[in-house]
């Protein structure tokens, strides 16, 4: 899921292509005509509302303006398969497939910007200011210099396993390990401070912030349950508990502070 700047609210489904809400969630439309496929295995918005998704099988395509064009102009030859994909506040847009390898759309090419990142690249996430970061599993969190070369973000993790990453406006980048393991580190380097006291032992579906810096994550077993911290991952609580349903499995958030999530 992901929410454009105009408070739209987009949906990537398994098997019935891409849903767009613009009432919140009331009522949805399903925009899928002129995709190839009707699996989106992701979905992002620019900040001038061009809607980016990775398909199932026919690598990346674009709306703009109610019409869907195929965007795979660089890419490597057969599908490429989407993992990750973050833009920034210029329309800048970066993706990660599943290969781990990082690419940058500039409008109308996209360029491999993979370079020195080590292998088994899992999540990108943009900071306020525009700089790109790098979940790697096995490896730890990098960050893009913006010309070719990845510098590795903080000091050694007790556990650099990281599967997703969230960029708050407090300068604090948060990362999200296997095996429930959170760390938050600031955007100039240093320790890597362990959060997860009050989360579960168990594996963890997403990683998110809001404006006003409030963490969620989510579960990946059992009763769908997200947890919130108000304080920098100092303490967590449920914030689903009048919810009953499976795992959440993403989350999006709007600039008017509505929260979405789906199960």
């Amino acid at each position: 899921m992901h929410v454009g700047l105009d408070n739209n609210v987009y949906a990537g489904i398994n098997s019935y292509g891409i849903f767009k809400s613009e009432d919140e969630g009331n009522t949805w439309n399903n925009i899928s005509f002129g995709l190839p496929d009707s699996l989106i295995r992701f979905v992002q918005v620019a900040s001038d509302n061009k809607v980016f998704v990775g398909t199932g099988s026919h690598g990346l395509y674009q709306n703009n303006n109610g019409s869907w064009s195929s965007i795979n102009n660089g890419l490597p030859s057969g599908s490429v398969l989407v993992t990750s994909l973050a833009g920034t506040a210029n329309g800048n847009m970066y993706m990660m497939s599943t290969t781990g390898e990082v690419y940058f759309w500039n409008g109308n090419i996209w360029t491999n910007i993979t370079n020195n990142l080590p292998s088994l690249g899992r999540a990108l996430s943009v900071g306020a200011n525009g700089v790109l970061y790098a979940a790697v599993f096995n490896s730890g969190v990098y960050m893009y210099n913006g010309s070719n070369q990845w510098v590795r973000l903080g000091n050694q993790m007790l556990n650099d396993f990281v599967i997703k990453l969230a960029v708050g406006t407090n300068d604090t980048i948060y990362a999200l390990c296997n095996s429930n393991n959170v760390f938050r580190c600031h955007i100039s380097g240093g320790d890597w401070t362990p959060i997860s006291v009050g989360l579960p032992a168990v594996n963890m579906n997403f990683i998110t912030i809001d404006s006003q810096n409030r963490l969620f994550v989510s579960v990946s077993t059992g009763k769908g349950t997200i947890y919130r911290s108000k304080n920098n991952g100092n303490t967590w609580e449920s914030c689903t508990s009048d919810i009953y349903t499976t795992p959440f499995s993403s989350i999006a958030i709007s600039l008017n502070s509505k929260i979405y999530t789906g199960a």
